[in-house]
C-alpha cells in the first residue's frame, strides 16, 4: 500500500513546487509582457465585474496619466465618455481604445429609432422594432392616435434615455402622456401577445461588438446570452398590465434563477425546442444586421491620427411573441457584467474573452480559451 501512496505524494509535491517556480500564463499580452491599462476610473471599485475579474490576475499596470498605455478603458458609459475619448492622448498606432465614437446612435432609444426610420423607412423598421414615437416631436400625433374613438386602446411604454429599464411608465392614458415630463424621449408600443415562459414575460439579451479602425467598421454578434424574466406572472385576459408583470429585467429575475428557470439562452432554447432556438437566432442576426446598416455612417469620428483601433460591447434586448417572431426592444451601452451565478459568469467571461481575442490583445494561441464565437454581421469600408 505504501508503494502506491509514495508516487502520489511525490507528484503532489511536484505540482505544488511547479506552481511557484513557473511564471503564470497571463491572459493579456503586450510587447514587454506588462499590459498597461489607461482609464478615467479604476475598475477596482467594481470587484465583481467580469472585466475586472479578467484583468486583476493578469500582469497589468494601471496608468492615470492618460498616456503610455496599451488599452484605454474609459470606465463610464454616458455622453461625457464620448467627449472625453476625443481628448485621449495617442502616442503609438498599436494603442487600442475600448469605446467607440457614435455609440449613442445605438444606445440612445430615440436616436436608434430615428436612425432605423431614416435608413429603412417605416415599413421595414416595424419589422425590427415595435411602433415608436419620438418625444416631444411626435407627441401630438401619438395623442391623436390614442384618442381615436373607434380604436381599441393601445398601451405604450414611455422611456427615458437611461439604461436598465430605469423610469419606465406603461400607460394607455393619453392625458398622462400629454403631461409627461421632458426626460421621457420615446413611447414604444407594448406587445401584449408576447411569449410567456411558465406565465412570465421574458426578454433575450445578446451581445453586439463594434470594431472601428481607419475607414473600416465591423459589427459582430455573439450567440451566448441570457434570459430575463418579469417579476410577476402576466395575465393578459385580466387586463392587468404594469411594470411588475410586463417588464423583464436581470434585476427582477434572480428569484427565478434560484428556482431553476434557465438563465442561459442555450438552456432556454433546449426547453422550447432547438429548432425554435435556431429560428430565433437567425432572426436576431438578421435584425442586428439591419441595425448595423442603419448606423454604419454614424459610428466613428474620433479621427485618431495614427489609425488606432477602437471597440465596444453593447447589449441587445429582444422580445419574442407567441409565434416566435422576434423584435428588438432596445440596445444598452455598457451592458451589465456583474454576474448572478456561475452560469452567467461563464457566459459573460466568454463574451469578453472573445471580444479581446477579436481585437488581438489576448493570449488565445491554439484556441486555448475556446473557439471565438462572435459571428460577423457586416463589414463596411468607406
Amino acid at each position: 500500500m505504501i508503494y502506491l501512496f509514495f508516487p502520489i505524494l511525490i507528484l503532489s509535491i511536484f505540482l505544488v513546487l511547479i506552481t511557484y517556480i513557473l511564471p503564470p500564463t497571463y491572459l493579456f499580452r503586450s510587447k514587454d509582457g506588462n499590459l498597461k491599462i489607461g482609464s478615467f476610473h479604476n475598475l477596482s471599485n467594481k470587484p465583481n465585474h467580469i472585466l475586472y475579474l479578467l484583468l486583476k490576475n493578469s500582469n497589468l499596470t494601471w496608468k492615470t496619466s492618460h498616456n503610455q498605455w496599451d488599452i484605454f478603458i474609459p470606465g463610464i458609459h454616458d455622453y461625457r465618455s464620448c467627449r472625453k475619448i476625443n481628448n485621449i492622448k495617442i502616442t503609438t498606432p498599436t494603442q487600442k481604445i475600448m469605446g467607440v465614437a457614435g455609440k449613442w446612435n445605438l444606445g440612445s432609444k430615440k436616436k436608434l429609432w430615428n436612425n432605423l426610420l431614416q435608413y429603412h423607412g417605416l415599413k421595414k423598421t416595424l419589422r425590427i422594432m415595435p411602433m415608436t414615437f419620438s418625444l416631444p416631436e411626435d407627441l401630438n400625433i401619438l395623442v391623436d392616435r390614442m384618442k381615436g374613438v373607434n380604436k381599441k386602446k393601445e398601451i405604450f411604454v414611455i422611456k427615458k434615455d437611461r439604461q436598465r429599464q430605469n423610469g419606465l411608465i406603461l400607460t394607455d392614458d393619453w392625458k398622462k402622456i400629454k403631461n409627461i415630463n421632458h426626460h421621457y424621449v420615446i413611447a414604444q408600443k407594448f406587445i401584449p401577445n408576447s411569449y410567456l415562459y411558465q406565465g412570465y414575460r421574458i426578454s433575450l439579451r445578446y451581445y453586439l461588438l463594434v470594431i472601428l479602425q481607419d475607414n473600416n467598421k465591423s459589427f459582430w454578434i455573439h450567440p451566448l446570452g441570457i434570459v430575463t424574466y418579469a417579476n410577476t406572472k402576466f395575465h393578459p385576459n385580466k387586463g392587468e398590465v404594469n411594470f411588475n408583470n410586463s417588464v423583464a429585467s436581470f434585476y427582477t429575475s434572480q428569484n427565478k434563477y434560484i428556482s431553476g428557470f434557465p438563465i442561459s439562452l442555450n438552456n432556454f432554447y433546449q426547453d422550447i425546442g432547438i429548432d425554435k432556438g435556431l429560428e430565433i437566432w437567425a432572426q436576431v442576426r438578421g435584425l442586428a444586421r439591419m441595425v448595423s446598416l442603419a448606423v454604419k455612417d454614424k459610428m466613428g469620428g474620433h479621427n485618431f491620427e495614427l489609425g488606432n483601433q477602437s471597440f465596444e460591447l453593447f447589449g441587445m434586448d429582444f422580445l419574442i411573441d407567441q409565434n416566435f417572431n422576434t423584435r428588438l426592444i432596445e440596445i444598452n451601452v455598457g451592458p451589465g457584467m456583474i454576474p448572478f451565478g456561475q452560469i452567467d459568469k461563464d457566459i459573460r467571461k466568454k463574451v469578453y474573452i472573445d471580444m479581446f481575442d477579436k481585437v488581438q490583445v489576448i493570449n488565445n494561441e491554439n484556441n486555448m480559451m475556446g473557439e471565438n464565437q462572435f459571428r460577423l454581421l457586416a463589414n463596411f469600408e468607406n
